[in-house]
């Protein structure tokens, strides 16, 4: 059960820990700047000046957390993030990266000491059956998302950031849920900015997706700017860009397709002519079925190919899911910062 527990954090988790695999994340509070090459880090969620600061809040992606993968944040994102939106004059303001280290409190968490989030799944003795999703939508990924995430964006409003100049990002799972906070809680802070949104599991159309993009479907507004790929290739049932560009259509939502794979074979991604080095290979995006007779699954191997050579050759291309996490990815922090200015007043 471990070694199967662990494969299924894997690939639900590997959002987290496909950068640098070999730096745990870190798993507190922190604003982040460069000092020369240097990462400065500042514990915690108070800061000087705080009227004159324009936050920039980073969700982490993922599901829950296992000991020997997470939760957190990556030095190693960081250091791309930092010297792009760190310390930049708009309007008069200092814009601040601000680390997210508290989406999962590891001492008060129900799951204490083992997987919150998709832990729950193993707890009720097997994953993608209705107690399942209904566990998981009242768990991390989620409603524990929004209730911490929301918590912190009130905390720097009554320290005196003004919530026109809190902004809300994140990566995945972080992703979607800057987006349903600034659906659901339009005036908490000023805009979201979501890289690779989507948070559901590798079944056709479970609960869990269609909570997520029914509930996403009824904002009225939805000022954001989305970055997406159109290879994703993460687990999640349609993620990819083709699928979830409808948010753009949510006025004021802002879409931003993602280069695809730029070779035959698909092995390579690049951005403006640079290339996303030493990205993983796709995990999904090829359509599954669930295996006839059963009514839970231990594994997601488990799910069966509609067309397996299809899977094959995909499973052999680049992942478009962890352009973050890669360089090529600086040529769109300008078009950031611009949203940015945009917004403030």
């Amino acid at each position: 059960m471990k070694k199967l527990l662990g494969i299924l954090v894997l690939g639900l988790l590997w959002s987290n820990t496909s950068f640098a695999n070999n730096v745990k994340p870190n798993n507190f509070d922190a604003f982040v700047w460069l000092d020369g090459k240097k990462l400065k880090i500042q514990k915690g969620r108070d800061i000087e000046n705080p009227e004159n600061k324009i936050i920039i809040i980073y969700n982490h992606g993922g599901w829950g957390w296992e000991k020997g993968w997470g939760p957190g944040w990556h030095p190693s994102l960081t250091k791309l993030m930092v010297p792009n939106l760190s310390k930049k004059k708009i309007k008069g303001k200092e814009t601040v990266l601000w680390m997210n280290g508290s989406l999962i409190d590891i001492k008060n968490d129900p799951f204490k000491g083992k997987n919150v989030g998709i832990g729950c799944g193993w707890k009720l003795r097997g994953a993608w059956h209705p107690a399942w999703h209904e566990c998981v939508i009242n768990n991390f990924p989620t409603y524990l998302r929004e209730k911490r995430t929301k918590e912190i964006i009130d905390y720097f409003a009554s320290k005196g950031t003004p919530r026109n100049q809190i902004f809300l990002s994140g990566h995945s799972c972080g992703g979607w849920n800057s987006l349903r906070l600034k659906g659901k809680y339009p005036d908490a802070f000023n805009s979201a900015i979501a890289y690779m949104p989507n948070c559901w599991d590798r079944k056709t159309n479970t609960p869990v997706r269609k909570m997520l993009v029914d509930e996403m479907k009824t904002f009225k507004k939805l000022d954001s700017i989305i970055f997406s790929s159109p290879v994703d290739g993460g687990e999640d049932w349609k993620g990819s860009y083709q699928d979830l560009k409808w948010i753009g259509d949510i006025p004021g939502a802002t879409m931003i397709e993602l280069p695809g794979h730029n070779t035959k074979k698909g092995r390579e991604i690049s951005v403006n002519g640079k290339q996303c080095s030493n990205l993983q290979r796709m995990h999904g995006g090829w359509e599954e079925v669930w295996p006839e007779g059963k009514e839970k699954l231990t594994k997601s191997s488990q799910f069966i190919a509609v067309d397996k050579k299809e899977k094959k050759e995909m499973k052999k291309k680049a992942k478009g899911h962890d352009i973050l996490f890669r360089s090529c990815f600086n040529s769109y922090y300008p078009q950031i910062l611009d949203f940015i200015a945009s917004k403030v007043k």
